[in-house]
């Protein structure tokens, strides 16, 4: 997989995305003009969930931003517009919105991205192919990816196989990571067959649970009701797909109340003021540390921790019962916790088995996760796998895949030491320049969606090496901000990594 991922990545990684570029006169470039207006880059703080909603308002008419313009019959030719301009975010712009087309459309839209199939722009040339296959055209993605060595693209070519999404190898069970709470309609029904489609057997729901004060506070913050009432609908509607769930409670470490003052700044103030107050609680929060290093300092001190973390945990290991989950998390990455004291632990895992009948696994750090004591007490040694594989920037695929083929290694020796298959519960890139040195870190740069394909493939395809590893869950399907070629943060979803995710996947159960 080494061979030209480095010069695509390289070049993907420096492309310039100059200020909006001239458009040709032609029949579509009104609306272009107004398409790209809609979407404008507002700073890099607005390109992940902030500056805009996802509503603009029309002539009067409030409507989705995604679903505007697509029914004018210039929509195609506004989208041409814009693959013809120099400007690179002009382009992947047009090629990602051709995908929305209506009906009536469709045809032409069809026609203008076949014109613009040999784009040299890789993220240009992927949102063009998924264009494609949005709109049902995949005689010619299958073709234009027949023998790509490209992950992305081999998962595009997969997905036009019309391959079942209910079947897996037994020996290994390929999953993502999925944010379901505050989502409504469906039980997200359409994002488990899309999964399902995807290659993907399991799911692992997680919470956001900010409980714990300070890392050597003994006494969790009084919060929420613990279990949740509304899983089992998520539950069954993933079942419906024949997917298997996972629930992995996350405990996190508390965020302070904001004061009325920083809440004006956050709602009212200037783009310069929020970025600043923004920067200073994100370093409040990092020297009040992060929820890997809670450690208490006396026994009485552990005792009372672990009834609070007893409380807060056999509460979800209730719900996730009656909601008929299959395995259930009882920690995520509490490493100092297990080392400081085992025997607590091993006492509350005995009580998480009296009111929890399936797997029960516990999500290690990757620096860690071969020291801790315990694994004899569970099911599966689970890890969050995010392990630096490469300092350089852009990294070097020989030297990330030599990585995930170390720490491979490592997995399959904890595994024989303790007789406990792995599975990691996390693995996962942001799709940033640095993600292969810093693989847990969002940072403010441009997004760069073809390195996170690219190594999350690389890792992937490391897990299906390792003799010892019986699943991964890809971190993380949630909602992308759009365009999604601007999203730098971990979501896969709509993005080349998606694709890569299911190039895997599917190889896993055709053994390709």
């Amino acid at each position: 997989m080494a061979t030209g991922l480095s010069r695509r990545m390289f070049l993907a990684a420096t492309m310039a995305l100059p200020a909006c570029g001239p458009l040709r006169e032609s029949k579509g470039a009104g609306l272009a003009r107004k398409l790209v207006a809609m979407y404008a880059v507002r700073g890099r703080d607005a390109e992940r969930w902030g500056g805009r909603g996802p509503t603009v308002e029309i002539g009067g008419v409030v409507v989705l931003r995604r679903v505007a313009y697509r029914d004018d019959l210039l929509f195609p030719s506004a989208c041409a517009a814009l693959l013809e301009n120099s400007n690179l975010d002009d382009a992947r712009l047009g090629a990602w919105l051709l995908e929305g087309t209506s009906p009536a459309g469709r045809k032409e839209a069809m026609g203008v991205a076949r014109a613009y199939l040999k784009h040299k722009d890789p993220v240009t040339r992927f949102h063009i192919l998924k264009s494609l296959l949005e709109l049902g055209d995949l005689k010619t993605v299958a073709a234009a990816t027949e023998g790509s060595r490209v992950p992305h693209e081999i998962g595009l070519h997969r997905l036009t196989a019309a391959l079942p999404g209910s079947a897996s190898a037994p020996e290994f069970m390929p999953g993502a990571c999925f944010w379901y709470e505050g989502q409504e309609g469906d039980f997200g029904a359409a994002q488990f067959e899309k999964l399902a489609r995807f290659g993907v057997c399991e799911v692992s729901f997680h919470t956001f649970d900010p409980l714990q004060q300070g890392k050597h506070n003994p006494v969790l913050r009084e919060g929420r009701r613990f279990g949740l009432s509304n899983l089992a609908p998520w539950v069954q509607a993933a079942k419906r797909s024949s997917i298997a769930v996972t629930f992995k409670p996350h405990l996190e470490m508390g965020f302070r109340r904001l004061t009325d003052a920083e809440r004006k700044i956050l709602t009212e103030a200037g783009e310069g003021e929020k970025r600043g107050l923004r920067a200073s609680l994100d370093q409040e929060r990092a020297e009040a540390g992060w929820h890997g290093e809670i450690e208490m300092k006396s026994l009485a001190d552990w005792r009372r921790w672990f009834e609070g973390y007893a409380a807060y945990l056999l509460e979800h290991a209730r719900s996730a019962a009656l909601a008929g989950v299959s395995t259930f998390c009882v920690g995520r990455e509490l490493d100092r916790t297990v080392l400081g004291a085992e025997s607590l632990w091993r006492a509350l895992i005995r009580d998480v088995r009296s009111v929890f009948p399936g797997r029960l696994v516990y999500s290690a750090h990757h620096d860690t996760f071969d020291r801790l004591p315990f694994w004899d007490a569970l099911d599966v040694i689970g890890v969050s796998a995010y392990p630096q594989v490469s300092h350089n920037v852009p990294p070097v695929m020989a030297e990330v895949e030599a990585g995930w083929g170390t720490f491979v290694t490592r997995c399959d020796a904890a595994s024989s030491r303790v007789r406990r298959p792995v599975a990691w519960t996390e693995v996962g890139y942001p799709a940033v320049d640095t993600a292969a040195g810093e693989p847990w870190r969002e940072n403010t740069s441009e997004a760069n969606v073809i390195l996170q394909s690219d190594l999350l493939a690389t890792a992937l395809s490391a897990a299906r090496a390792g003799s010892s590893i019986r699943g991964s869950c890809v971190w993380l399907w949630e909602g992308v901000s759009d365009p999604p070629f601007r999203d730098r943060s971990f979501t896969v979803q709509d993005k080349p990594a998606a694709f890569a995710m299911a190039g895997v996947y599917q190889g896993f159960r055709t053994g390709r």
